[in-house]
């Protein structure tokens, strides 16, 4: 194809200066100029063809790519299926390039085709998003920035215009405070509409989250602030887990087996076990609290951020995680997150790896993390952010991820795992 390419290029440079007489020594040089710059840029196409051939894609379908040299690095992926079939998905911008502590950008895409294309419809201002539906209709909960306050906004027309948070009555649900809202999934149960949240110490990581759940009515006006019940803010210590304890957050919020709301959050802790930690609410979502006994579990991946479903067909909870392999075990697994994993658990305690859907052998610039997704029929569809190769020299690091991806996993009930995405 390039030398094709380039044959075609040559013929045209001859039949133009046979067609063009040259008339001085000015012409003739000028000639040579242009000869030598149409050179040039032949070589230099030829060369980017050249390496969009070799530098490898990652799995699945891209939906969106960020270049390093933005510095403005992709975040917070979400998707929903819409009733009629359109999935939507959103990401945001996070990085020293990015506006996240200021102002919130979030992408939002569309396919039609279930995923093997997409494109970008708008942008709004909002971050750590996740998407959800109720009664037919799109959210989107998260926060108004880096830390900011939480906030909703709805579509009306899958995900092309959205409404704007300008108060209380209007999409501003906690005005005061700073919080972190993880992309994981929102639970209806019980007729209320979940979500975990965290409060933030924004001087203090390891235990400046303090976990919480919000919880409103299904059918009431989400927008409106007074109809969320906000629980109490629950604080990780360091004397938990034998004083190894480090800080928790991204809950997952997630109707038990015993028919109970629980909050699952990621934990870190100092001796590099993959753990997380269950709390319990009301069912009014008054109050959250914990019982010490079963607090922590092992849980791989634990200690990155994951999401956690329920399947009425299998009756299992399936989450994609990242699961560290044991042959790096003795490295810090936060920063392990070069595979990603189907899993499930029947008791959300127990966890077994149904297979590897991504990986790669370098875990300091690749990584498959923060993937959301939802059953579709079948199948299980996910979007994740990506650290990966690309022409310009691949992600800055493993966590500052420049691709969003789409991945299906087809009947994904009897996957094993042996046809998973590897990369040399």
């Amino acid at each position: 194809m390039q030398d094709f390419a380039r044959n075609e290029w040559r013929s045209a440079l001859y039949r133009s200066n046979r067609e063009k007489p040259i008339h001085n020594l000015h012409d003739m040089l000028r000639g040579s100029i242009l000869r030598g710059a149409i050179a040039f840029g032949a070589l230099f196409c030829a060369a980017q063809m050249i390496s969009a051939q070799t530098t490898p894609l990652p799995p699945g379908t891209v939906i969106d790519h960020s270049l390093a040299s933005t510095q403005k690095f992709i975040g917070s992926p979400s998707i929903s299926i819409q009733p009629d079939g359109t999935y939507v998905a959103t990401h945001d911008e996070f990085g020293p390039g990015s506006t996240e502590y200021m102002q919130g950008i979030t992408h939002v895409f569309q396919s039609k085709d279930r995923g093997v294309s997409w494109r970008e419809v708008t942008r709004i201002n909002a971050f750590w998003g996740t998407l959800f539906q109720s009664n037919g209709i799109l959210y989107l909960i998260g926060t108004n920035r880096n830390s900011g306050w939480v906030q909703i906004v709805k579509s009306s027309d899958n995900g092309v215009t959205w409404t704007r948070p300008t108060s209380t009555s209007r999409g501003v649900l906690l005005p005061e405070g700073k919080y972190q809202l993880g992309p994981g999934a929102v639970l209806i149960s019980g007729g209320r509409v979940w979500k975990a949240v965290e409060d933030i110490d924004p001087n203090n990581w390891s235990f400046g989250y303090r976990a919480m759940v919000m919880s409103a009515p299904v059918g009431s006006d989400l927008l409106q602030a007074s109809n969320w019940k906000i629980s109490n803010r629950v604080p990780g210590v360091s004397t938990m887990y034998n004083s190894k304890f480090g800080g928790w957050l991204e809950g997952n919020v997630v109707a038990s087996p015993s028919g109970g709301i629980v909050d699952i959050l990621r934990v870190t802790v100092s001796n590099y076990e993959e753990i997380v930690a269950t709390l319990n609410s009301t069912p009014n979502g008054a109050t959250l609290s914990y019982d010490k006994s079963k607090l922590f579990s092992i849980m791989p991946g634990g200690c990155k951020k994951f999401t956690i479903r329920y399947d009425t067909v299998s009756h299992k909870y399936w989450t994609l995680a990242n699961r560290v392999a044991p042959s790096n075990r003795k490295r810090d697994p936060i920063a392990m997150r070069n595979e990603l994993d189907l899993m499930w658990s029947t008791d959300l305690v127990n966890w077994t790896t149904a297979g590897a859907l991504d990986y790669h052998a370098d875990y300091l610039y690749h990584g498959f993390q923060y993937a959301d997704w939802q059953f579709d029929g079948n199948d299980l569809v996910a979007v994740v952010r990506v650290a990966f190769d690309d022409e310009s020299g691949g992600a800055a690091t493993f966590h500052d991820a420049n691709f969003l991806t789409f991945q299906r996993i087809a009947n994904f009930r009897s996957w094993t795992g042996a046809m998973h995405n590897t990369s040399p």
